[in-house]
């Protein structure tokens, strides 16, 4: 479960990355960089409030990323020993 929730978090912010640079060049017409970071704003939510000065829009949905990497680990690596 760990799996598929770190997956989908990480898909939704690099695609979100994606849009915000489309974006950012103006390319195939798009400028509208709030699309992107209305989504983003909310990936990294608990940081980018309890750290402003030092995280961005960017780079606080990473911190939950590790996270999330970081709980996949360790549920993955509980499990091993187990029989089954």
């Amino acid at each position: 479960m760990f799996k598929f929730i770190t997956i989908l978090f990480a898909t939704i912010y690099f695609a979100c990355v994606g849009v915000w640079t489309v974006a950012s060049f103006r390319l195939f017409g798009f400028d509208e960089k709030e699309v992107a970071l209305g989504v983003l704003q909310p990936l990294g939510w608990p940081w980018i409030d309890w750290f402003k000065e030092q995280l961005g829009p960017f780079s606080a949905p990473l911190v939950t990323l590790a996270i999330l990497l970081l709980a996949t680990y360790l549920a993955k690596r509980n499990t091993r020993g187990i029989a089954r």
